[in-house]
């Protein structure tokens, strides 16, 4: 990736390519699965996910990289060694609380089990060992410039919170001593534009995140966000109407759905669906939409009282550090390595998940503070022995590499962790 491509910004709306809300259950696709066989999915998706594309389970699927390909492949791609759990699970959901698994899914998302790639790209994080400062300024003043705001001395008038501010011993402690800057002390790296009513900040991740306070004024036609459908009015009336801050994507789709949030506690007595909504480019082959819809999307977020336009978060990270294209398990080999505890759970747990308790499964990348990204297979998994009494079941997630076990090197000893 060169300097110009790392410095654009995500996003032009295609209105032809956007579904009216009114015909939007008739065209949801089937995301969930009860092992044996395909559950028709209800209502939709979240985020920031760190996101939920469940697919039904098929018998069928089975790689094509021959042996002599897989051999060859073998000697050319680098071993990986997976990392700290709880660093793939930053950002995370804990236990998930829904009536029914069929709750907990995405519409509008990569179809991958009808087009399923033989290999994705496995791909090395800057963001935790780098800061750049130069990519971050360019998108906080393009931003700006696209928002009308002026951007005269802007050197001066940003805040800049540099590596480790704020961690102690800070980062020129540590190099002094011949330490390794953690990778927090990266990610903390931000540099911040604000104005009366907007805030403008940009990560070592290169995410852009526009702040509006107050919120901006959504008209009462689209201000609502308690169903599938007024998520998605609202959704794209955002998409169309801030196009402008995106002005790359050719191929928008707007993706919704409950599915890493459940169900809220309001109340004892009151719970309602938390929502997430996600724009992403839609065009290329299912690897590019995976890695636009997991890396590049750009991620909608209401006020919390009145539904109007609060947050604005446009991800663009640098994904030039490409290990290779690894091949990929099968949904059935993954299923496999789950019994065998080779898992991450995200949850609750205290036990090795049962076979007829698997509701779902998703492809997914989980952005996050490793410094190797790879794709791994989500499981969704009921917990039916901790079903409160207001009939919400309790559910959680297990990550299982979806990469060739042969491409890491520490796969014995990566099994049976819990995080509770």
């Amino acid at each position: 990736m060169n300097k110009e491509e790392l410095y654009k910004i995500i996003g032009l709306v295609d209105d032809d390519l956007i579904e009216e809300s009114a015909n939007l259950r008739q065209k949801r696709r089937k995301s969930l699965v009860i092992k044996g066989f395909a559950a028709a999915a209800c209502l939709c998706f979240c985020l920031i996910g760190a996101w939920a594309l469940f697919h039904p389970f098929s018998d069928t699927e089975s790689l094509s990289t021959g042996t002599d390909e897989t051999e060859q492949a073998s000697s050319n791609l680098p071993q990986i060694a997976l990392e700290d759990p709880f660093a793939l699970t930053a950002g995370g959901s804990g236990g998930i609380w829904a009536y029914s698994a069929d709750e907990l899914n995405t519409q509008n998302v990569p179809d991958w089990q009808n087009n399923f790639p033989d290999t994705l790209p496995v791909f090395v994080n800057p963001a935790v060992s780098s800061a750049d400062f130069e990519a971050m300024m360019t998108l906080v003043r393009v931003t700006a410039e696209r928002l009308g705001l002026d951007t005269s001395n802007l050197e001066d008038r940003v805040e800049i919170m540099e590596v480790g501010e704020g961690f102690g011993p800070n980062a020129a402690e540590l190099e002094a001593r011949g330490e390794k800057i953690p990778a927090e002390y990266y990610l903390s790296a931000k540099i911040s534009l604000k104005t009366d009513s907007i805030t403008i900040t940009v990560d070592s991740s290169l995410t852009t995140e526009i702040f509006f306070e107050p919120p901006l004024t959504i008209p009462p036609k689209y201000a609502h966000y308690e169903t599938d459908e007024e998520v998605y009015a609202f959704t794209k009336y955002v998409a169309t109407t801030y196009s402008y801050l995106w002005p790359d994507i050719t191929e928008q789709v707007i993706s919704i759905g409950t599915d890493s949030y459940g169900y809220d506690f309001i109340s004892d007595t009151v719970f309602a669906p938390l929502y997430g909504s996600r724009i992403y480019d839609n065009s290329g082959n299912i690897e590019e939409q995976l890695i636009n819809y997991y890396f590049n999307g750009v991620d909608i977020v209401p006020g919390i009282i009145e539904y109007n336009l609060w947050i604005i978060r446009i991800h663009q990270p640098n994904l030039s550090q490409k290990l290779g294209d690894y091949p990929l398990i099968t949904v059935k080999e993954a299923e496999e390595y789950l019994a065998q505890g080779k898992h991450i759970a995200i949850g609750h747990v205290e036990s090795q998940p049962k076979a007829e308790n698997i509701k779902g499964v998703e492809l997914v990348y989980q952005p996050n503070n490793t410094k190797i990204q790879i794709p791994f297979y989500r499981f969704l998994v009921e917990y039916p022995e901790e079903k409160l009494a207001n009939g919400l079941n309790n559910y959680a997630t297990f990550l299982v590499p979806a990469i060739e076990p042969q491409y890491i090197e520490n796969w014995d000893v990566w099994e049976y962790t819990f995080l509770n």
